[in-house]
């Protein structure tokens, strides 16, 4: 059982925060733990404000499953208020900006939540949503077409193929993952996700 320490601040990181902590954030990570969420994960948000509508991890309450993370020690010394901003200003595309973390309420309001003592840490923080912002029944076939959908509207790696990609790579698995890849690749006639990606780049894709 591992104590924890009340100096150590970290941030739980199952999705693309694990290869992409941000600017803000990267320069304070000292290491990084290996773990599994204590809870389910899910494709079951789309992020219009940051990839275009596309599928993103988030917490679910059904379905989903405990998945590979990592959790993001930060430098002694960084309160938690600061990196509460810090998070939300990554997960929001506000990195470089004063903003500040609101507790807003609208149902696609990026919330952070707390973890205490977890992997050794005191406070460990996390990114989560109202549940009315998630989707209630996430499936592979929609999820496919939102990712495809994505691709010609968001910044460069910033659609939901890459983000899945990046998933993949850093070994995070839910229920939903294998079959929502077979999907984008059975929609595109392609045998690997970075080939889909090229080519719905070169000509958009039609998931109807």
């Amino acid at each position: 059982m591992q104590i924890a320490n009340p100096e150590r601040l970290g941030i739980l990181a199952f999705g693309s925060l694990i290869q992409d902590p941000g600017l803000e954030i990267a320069p304070l990570v000292v290491r990084s733990i290996n773990v599994k969420t204590p809870f389910a994960v899910e494709f079951a948000r789309y992020s219009r404000g940051t990839r275009a509508g596309a599928p993103t991890l988030c917490r679910v309450t059904h379905g989903g499953a405990r998945v590979n993370a990592k959790v993001l020690v930060l430098q002694e010394g960084t309160s938690c208020e600061a990196a509460k901003d810090m998070l939300w200003r990554r997960e929001t595309g506000n990195i470089g900006t004063r903003k500040k973390y609101p507790a807003a309420r609208t149902p696609r309001a990026v919330r952070v939540r707390t973890l205490m003592n977890f992997a050794g840490a005191a406070k460990v923080l996390y990114t989560d949503f109202y549940h009315r912002g998630k989707i209630r029944r996430p499936n592979p076939v929609t999820l496919a077409r939102r990712a495809i959908a994505s691709v010609t509207g968001a910044k460069k790696n910033k659609d939901g193929i890459s983000y899945l990609i990046g998933v993949i790579e850093a070994h995070v698995s839910t229920q939903l993952t294998n079959d929502y890849r077979s999907e984008i690749l059975r929609i595109t006639g392609k045998k690997s996700l970075a080939a889909a990606l090229r080519a719905i780049q070169r000509a958009p894709v039609p998931t109807d």
